[in-house]
């Protein structure tokens, strides 16, 4: 028997107290009907642009450069 998928952020938060929150994906709000993407941290149940209602996706965070070498 395998573990579930929320088995380390539930631990984490047993633990620690606080939300699991991962390091490499980010949490984006994105409209079924138009397609655009709301910014983080949005409340919005439906999208302001066009009524339709809004899916949680997780997408990749992209990796910051090393600024010493720009």
């Amino acid at each position: 028997m395998t573990k579930g998928k929320r088995y380390k952020s539930r631990k984490y938060e047993e633990y620690y107290g606080e939300t699991y929150t991962p390091k490499t994906l980010k949490e984006v709000k994105v409209c079924s009907r138009c397609g655009r993407t709301l910014t983080e941290g949005t409340r919005a149940k439906a999208c302001p642009f066009c009524g339709g209602t809004l899916i949680t996706k997780y997408i990749k965070k992209k990796k910051a450069g090393n600024p010493l070498l720009l």
